[in-house]
């Protein structure tokens, strides 16, 4: 295992190691980010700052600004605009070398810090790396590991081993993107200045943020890697936006849309087919989603969007399954009564958001 104050690559100031800016965008988790805040003040690694931007929370949130007497914590605060303001106005007041983003919901394994900054420092070329992580539903206590569950995702990347259990990913990038996003911001520590050069997180979005800001790094030329070590526990609530509800499922399909903009304006046609093929899947999934609800209608005009970035058995079947009938027929064409209409409206409003490029400086 390689050591800060051993390697070669190493600052020359054994006492001046790289500061990590930890940044935590919290409302109305009180109980869960108290903990979130414990396992930073556990890290093995101290060089680090954390700033924590409370966007309007309503509840004991507030009150656990006076509890910590640490000085490498700052708490910030506005009114609600969400996550992704509050990340932004966080990065905008990071001044560490690296960058690591922790959910006011998850949790760090003591060595977290300690491990990716000795390997991202022996490999300066690595702009980003992600850890494995575990996930715990807190509704049903089921307890899976990232990388397990996600074996077929993982299998796709192509990677160099550069010892260590560091994997550099020379190819396949998308695949662990697209569909399924199995880079974990909480899992994350990314080099300061990959993120000042990728720009704010898109403000238009209010979920998978993340997925569309790894996507234009990557667009862009970063370089991924991970380390295959669980450093991290994703506890996923039963109203997390992580969660595969309506809300989730649509914001994913938005973020999906900006990354095909972003694609097409850069010219990279294989990376549009790429991402063609994951909205597709998307869909399929707001398909299966609104079937299990009851809810026909909007199953039929999801596979009619699904439709758009072509068409495979499975979504066939899918949409045959239990809507047989004239009626079904219909419900392919433009709406013209005012239900069809507002179901077309819903899911109408899931189009690409432009990336607001105003990063807002904290007061």
């Amino acid at each position: 295992m390689v050591s800060l104050i051993d390697s070669n690559e190493v600052r020359a100031e054994a006492n001046d190691p790289p500061l990590v800016s930890v940044i935590t965008p919290t409302f109305n988790r009180a109980s869960l980010l108290a903990e979130a805040i414990d396992s930073v003040l556990q890290q093995t690694y101290p060089n680090w700052e954390l700033i924590i931007w409370d966007d309007g929370s309503t509840d004991a949130t507030p009150s656990l600004a006076g509890k910590h007497a640490d000085p490498r914590i700052r708490w910030y605060g506005d009114i609600n605009r969400g996550k992704c303001h509050a990340l932004n106005r966080s990065l905008a007041k990071a001044r560490g070398e690296f960058v690591a983003i922790l959910d006011d919901d998850d949790i760090w394994r003591p060595d977290k810090l300690r491990r990716q900054v000795e390997s991202m420092v022996r490999h300066p070329h690595i702009d980003v790396l992600f850890t494995n992580f575990e996930n715990l539903h807190l509704a049903n206590g089921v307890l899976s590991v990232s990388f397990e569950a996600n074996k077929s995702v993982m299998a796709q990347l192509r990677t160099a081993h550069l010892g260590e259990n560091v994997h550099f990913i020379k190819d396949g990038l998308w695949a662990g993107l697209l569909p399924l996003n199995i880079i974990l911001p909480s899992a994350t520590l990314v080099r300061k200045a990959a993120c000042d050069a990728n720009g704010p997180f898109n403000a238009e979005l209010r979920s998978s943020e993340d997925l569309e800001y790894w996507f234009r790094m990557a667009l862009a030329g970063a370089r991924f890697a991970y380390l295959d070590e669980v450093l991290a526990l994703r506890r996923k609530s039963a109203g997390s936006l992580s969660n595969q509800g309506e809300v989730s499922l649509l914001g994913n399909i938005r973020a999906l849309g900006c990354c095909l903009e972003q694609a097409q304006t850069t010219g990279r046609e294989d990376v549009v087919r790429v991402v063609k093929k994951a909205t597709g899947v998307a869909w399929e999934q707001l398909v299966r989603f609104y079937l299990a609800q009851g809810r026909p209608t909007r199953a039929l005009d999801a596979f009619r969007r699904r439709c758009h970035y072509g068409i495979t058995g499975r979504a066939v079947a899918l949409a045959a399954c239990g809507l047989f009938g004239p009626a079904s027929a219909r419900l392919f064409r433009r709406p013209t009564t005012d239900a069809g209409r507002k179901s077309a409206d819903l899911i109408g409003s899931v189009a690409p958001s432009p990336i607001s490029t105003k990063v807002h400086k904290g007061t």
